[in-house]
């Protein structure tokens, strides 16, 4: 199926540009593929960032706790997360948040909101846990950022594992748009394809 949001005189008050935003999902076997397509209609450079927000069931299956849960990464990660100032605006300093390739679940990791990373190695990240053989997780090559998310009031059953192509501005940006980090440039009549999958295993 695929959905489309076009561009009107509403979207123009506060995006100023024409676009056409097409996503299509497709099931394959167990896996449900999203595939983005943006199209400036413009006749002018337009800029933009596109990303996804899945969240996936935690505890899986509803057995279990969500510290039983843990996220499992095919290759070895060094990963440092932003630190964030108030409005979830980036700050230029990183504080380590994952090594090797498992990172154990609790809502404490999200007590000053979302991890955004940008140097992942790994194009997956699988929810897995001890308490079953089922697993969950997003298969995104080809996207520079990632957000990793839950509310960490805790309580809330779900991890939100966010491939994004560009992120929220850093506390001290007082550039124009496209001098943004992480914007994408698209010329007049010209597209911009990406995809991920929601992949599951059992």
């Amino acid at each position: 199926i695929t959905m489309a949001l076009d561009y009107d005189e509403e979207t123009l008050k506060v995006y100023p540009f024409k676009f056409r935003l097409e996503i299509t999902y497709r099931l394959e076997g167990k896996s449900v593929a999203v595939h983005w397509k943006v199209i400036n209609a413009d006749d002018k450079e337009m800029y933009f960032s596109i990303g996804a927000h899945p969240a996936l069931r935690c505890p899986i299956g509803g057995e279990g706790r969500f510290e039983d849960c843990y996220l499992d990464f095919p290759r070895e990660e060094a990963s440092g997360a932003y630190d964030l100032a108030p409005g979830c605006l980036l700050k230029h300093t990183k504080q380590d948040f994952l090594q090797g390739r498992t990172l154990p679940l609790n809502y404490d990791l999200f007590r000053e909101d979302a991890r955004i990373v940008d140097d992942l190695r790994s194009d997956t990240i699988m929810v897995r846990s001890a308490k079953t053989s089922k697993a969950v997780g997003i298969r995104a090559a080809g996207f520079p950022y990632w957000g990793i998310w839950s509310p960490s009031q805790g309580g809330a059953p779900f991890i939100c594992l966010e491939p994004w192509h560009g992120h929220a501005d850093y506390d001290d940006f007082e550039g124009e748009i496209s001098e943004k980090e992480g914007i994408i440039s698209l010329a007049a009549g010209k597209s911009f394809e990406a995809e991920y999958s929601i992949v599951i295993e059992g």
